[in-house]
């Protein structure tokens, strides 16, 4: 019998296999240089680096989860925008449109709504608190919006801060080292959500770490974190997970030579919380199209940043 989930799960491995090599073969090309907040790609490298996009550098994000296809009623895609308010500071808005997608018990497009809204803003600091390590602060707010599905969000409000530092080798530049402080605190807003595997559904604090190496138009990632409910949180719930990621800049040959920036990447994150072992695999594409590129202009031109993504959620701190 047809099987959709162990189907998705063929797409996937194979996916990985493909980025992989194709990476390797075309790890010397000269791909356009990513921002920080650019190479933050969920569920791949979830990290918050320093770095903020450029002034006036203005990027619409459309990212349709279609891994929702083999595990929910309904398929989510998050709508949003970020903006370089000025060389040192940028914010992010964006909230979750969701419908029925016809493949279980929803008909498609029936239960239209919006799930949540997530605001952010992150200020670069430089070098201000520690000598020779670049820094930011990033703050965070996230709640549901009216009384979504329950299976479309966890229905809980997230304020979030992050103290992030990162600085390169002295030996190879390419490879950054960074840690960073995180704080969640969680209220609970009375409305059903989906609990995930490993969803500590509290407020905790942790701290995070790893490298990047950047390769031409190939970023490998390593991500490992630790979070714990015992400080601020009512119960002493723990949980350590790692995320090893690469992230893939396709070469214009492969993109039928169009102005726009395609992005692959693919991870397999390991945690090992309140409910035990997890371990996941997710692959992801984004489109990135900038309309102003062949414009000559000191500002950084606006783009739209369009993703989609395929993906085994799994809990991880900071995803």
């Amino acid at each position: 019998m047809f099987s959709f989930r162990l189907f998705l799960k063929h797409i996937l491995a194979g996916a990985l296999v493909w980025v992989i090599f194709q990476s390797l073969v075309s790890a010397e090309e000269a791909g356009e240089k990513m921002s920080d907040s650019s190479l933050r790609v969920k569920g791949i490298f979830n990290s918050i680096l320093p770095g903020t996009e450029k002034k006036n550098s203005l990027k619409f994000k459309v990212h349709p989860h279609f891994g929702d296809l083999s595990k929910r009623d309904h398929i989510r895609t998050d709508l949003g925008f970020s903006y370089g308010l000025s060389e040192k500071m940028e914010i992010v808005a964006k909230t979750r449109f969701y419908f029925g997608h016809g493949l279980k018990d929803i008909s498609l497009f029936d239960e239209p709504g919006l799930a949540d809204y997530v605001v952010e803003t992150k200020y670069h600091m430089g070098h201000f608190l520690l000598p020779n390590w670049d820094s930011a602060v990033n703050l965070s707010y996230a709640a549901p919006i009216g009384s979504p599905a329950p299976n479309v969000t966890d229905g809980l409000i997230h304020r979030g801060l992050t103290l992030s530092f990162a600085r390169p080798l002295e030996t190879k530049p390419n490879v950054r080292v960074f840690w960073s402080l995180i704080t969640d605190l969680v209220s609970e807003t009375g409305k059903p959500g989906r609990i995930e595997k490993n969803d500590l559904r509290d407020s905790s604090q942790g701290i995070s770490g790893g490298f990047v190496v950047d390769k031409g138009n190939v970023h490998y990632t390593m991500e490992a974190g630790y979070a714990t409910t015992s400080i601020w949180g009512k119960g002493g719930k723990d949980l350590v997970s790692i995320r090893p990621g690469i992230l893939w800049q396709v070469p214009r040959r492969f993109t039928f030579n169009s102005e726009s920036n395609w992005l692959i990447g693919a991870a397999v994150p390991v945690s090992y919380g309140p409910d035990g072992t997890d371990v996941g695999l997710n692959v992801k594409l984004r489109m990135n199209f900038d309309f102003n590129r062949s414009k000559k202009s000191s500002d950084n031109p606006p783009s739209t940043e369009v993703a989609s993504v395929v993906e085994r959620r799994h809990a991880g701190y900071g995803r």
